[in-house]
Formats: C-alpha cells, sequence, structure tokens
C-alpha cells in the first residue's frame, strides 16, 4: 500500500523535473546494486529527490545544498512527513576546494546554480568547506555512496588539497558530470565507468 509520502511523491514527479528523474526515469538505479548501505552523501541535494529515493535503503543520510529556496523545500517535506529524525541530516552549504565563504549564481530556474567565488558576480553568500572538512565535522569514518550533482563544480570538490585525506573512506561515486574529473580520481585509486545516465567512479 502506497504511504502519503508515496503519493506525494508521485504529484511532485509530474510537475518536477527532478523528482521526475529520480524517481520515474530513474537515474541513480546503480546505486540498488549495492544492497544495504550505511553512509549516504547526497550533494547537489535540491529538493532532497536523491534523498528520499535512498531514504529507505541507507541508515545515514546528508543532504548538502546551498540554495536556501531548494534547502527549505526539502526540508519542509521532511516536517510534513514527520522524517526528521537521526536518519536524514540536513545542510546549508557548499562544497568545494576551499573553507571559507563563496557566492551561488543566479538561476531562474529549480537547480543550476554554480559555487563562485567573486562577490562581484553575485551576491549570495553561501558556507564553503571541502569534503574532507565536512567529514571531519560530522564524524564520518566511511562513505558508501557519494551522489554529485553540483552544475560542474566537481573538480573543485576533488581538487581541494585534504581530498586525499578521505579518498579512501569513499566506496562508490556517482553523477551526472564526470570527463573532467576521471583522470583525478583515478590517480586516488577510483575505477571509472559509465552508464547511460552519467558517471560512477568505485573502489
Amino acid at each position: 500500500m502506497k504511504t502519503a509520502l508515496d503519493k506525494h511523491i508521485e504529484s511532485l514527479a509530474k510537475e518536477d523535473r527532478f523528482f521526475e528523474e529520480v524517481f520515474v526515469k530513474k537515474i541513480y538505479q546503480p546505486v540498488l546494486e549495492l544492497g544495504g548501505l550505511n553512509t549516504v552523501i547526497d550533494l547537489g541535494a535540491c529538493g532532497g529527490e536523491f534523498s528520499f529515493w535512498i531514504y529507505d535503503r541507507a541508515l545515514k543520510i546528508y543532504a548538502i545544498e546551498p540554495i536556501k529556496k531548494q534547502f527549505n523545500k526539502m526540508n519542509q517535506i521532511l516536517r510534513e512527513y514527520s522524517l526528521e529524525n537521526e536518519k536524514i541530516c540536513t545542510h546549508n552549504l557548499a562544497l568545494g576546494d576551499f573553507n571559507g565563504q563563496g557566492y551561488m549564481s543566479e538561476t531562474k530556474t529549480h537547480g543550476g546554480a554554480r559555487l563562485m567565488q567573486d562577490n562581484q558576480v553575485t551576491k549570495n553568500p553561501v558556507r564553503v568547506e571541502t569534503l574532507a572538512t565536512f567529514m571531519r565535522e560530522n564524524n564520518i569514518d566511511a562513505v558508501d555512496v557519494l551522489k554529485i550533482d553540483i552544475e560542474g563544480g566537481e573538480l573543485g570538490v576533488f581538487s581541494a588539497s585534504d581530498f586525499s585525506q578521505v579518498a579512501d573512506k569513499i566506496k562508490f561515486i556517482i553523477g551526472e558530470h564526470g570527463s573532467d574529473i576521471q583522470e583525478l580520481l583515478e590517480s586516488h585509486g577510483f575505477k571509472y565507468r559509465k552508464y547511460n545516465k552519467g558517471f560512477i567512479f568505485e573502489k
């Protein structure tokens, strides 16, 4: 029997392309091959589409979204369906190659914003951390799945000077933009494979 959340997700999928991609087109289907998951990082969580899709399969989810509007939308759904618990943690910040303040580009559509360092281009400030910093602050010792969709900002995350500190703690990376990070991640011991919706790197 479908729950109220299932029905809500179905209605969202009809009008929101991100929910449609995740729940109807199932663009992250390879994640299901991994079985049970302890820790998942949803980087570029947007409205929480991937986090909600993987919710029943993971013990702990860290949903990271820098755009306040999308972050609030995700938390609204969490509150509405009483999903606010120790299983899913939401974070309003961006990940990149430095720790400090950055700025998110303007966008009139749902999604598509990019992290920038120049406040002359955009006036939307956001806290920025490296992946290693985020994992250390949240006591994350291992990551089963890192889903990443940050509009071409992937290279910044994986080229951070301290990424080497956590590269061996990540088992599986999946996302949309993989060509410019392949050589870098392979140098950290990841194996690359393409699938029809994007890329996968795994140990």
